[in-house]
């Protein structure tokens, strides 16, 4: 009897799609440490960490969306928009935190009108936002002038977004902003209502509809988080590095999408989740 649960139990185990992918994970780890011994070095393992979860804001932000049943293309030009905005009001003397607060209200404006675009428009999501990515790039192409500009954030702001904290730099703010917003919305998912509500908006819009949920409410909030992650990622890649390009999120939106399929989100909706 013991033997038959634990045998169920991890045939359980292996079919799961979270347990491939982990799986997967720890194999390519180990797959480049055989290559080289240095790729789990202190150095090498700070390097990894501060800049993925960097992208893994960007892919929490599309799984929730993808949850939903939508897509957000536009990431990769939120991505480099933003510290755009930001590195140019502080080249005209704004404060740093108030460039950076405006340059969110920016990214959650463009979040805003893409969702309101979808679900009032009723045009696809893809479309939409493969529209409003060429838009944005074109504008942040426009407004670098096609130069890389420096981002001089003050000492404090850069600490927050990316400052080392242990081990160096293994521990740092950007990982800690990862695993806090990747905690809140697992939390959101599985135990608040709103969560319910983004599966039921995924699964069947519908029937959710039905059941009295504001389904283009669920839809807009989600593109507004959407944009928000990618656009405060792209702040911390540019405190980072010093630095902001125009097309530093280069294909960012399609290997967000691969990272959250791959972590076992349904490009169909209805089903994933983010940690």
């Amino acid at each position: 009897m013991a033997d038959s649960k634990r045998r169920t139990f991890l045939s359980k185990l292996i079919s799961n799609k979270e347990f491939a992918a982990i799986f997967t994970l720890i194999l390519l780890w180990l797959f480049f440490y055989i290559l080289n011994n240095s790729f789990l070095s202190l150095n090498n393992l700070g390097i990894l960490f501060s800049v993925i979860p960097i992208y893994g804001l960007v892919t929490v932000g599309v799984t929730l969306l993808m949850i939903a049943g939508e897509f957000d293309l536009s990431v990769a030009a939120v991505f480099a928009l933003s510290p755009m905005i930001s590195a140019l009001l502080i080249a005209e003397g704004f404060n740093g935190y108030l460039a950076l607060f405006l340059s969110l209200l920016v990214s959650a404006t463009i979040g805003f009108l893409n969702g309101l675009i979808t679900t009032k428009g009723g045009i696809p999501s893809f479309i939409v936002t493969l529209g409003t990515l060429l838009l944005w790039l074109g504008i942040t192409l426009q407004l670098s002038g096609g130069e890389p500009h420096a981002f001089p954030v003050p000492i404090s702001l850069e600490k927050v977004l990316v400052g080392n904290i242990y081990l160096d730099g293994i521990i740092n703010s950007q990982l800690l902003w990862f695993v806090l917003i990747s905690f809140i919305s697992t939390i959101l998912l599985e135990r608040h209502k709103w969560g319910n509500w983004i599966y039921a908006v995924g699964g069947n819009k519908d029937a959710a509809r039905a059941k009295g949920i504001n389904v283009d409410l669920v839809k807009i909030s989600l593109f507004i988080l959407c944009s928000l992650l990618a656009g405060f990622a792209g702040l911390m890649q540019s405190a980072l590095y010093g630095q902001v390009i125009a097309n530093q999120g280069g294909n960012l939106e399609l290997d967000a999408i691969a990272a959250a399929v791959i972590g076992g989100t349904s490009l169909f909706g209805g089903e994933g989740f983010t940690c």
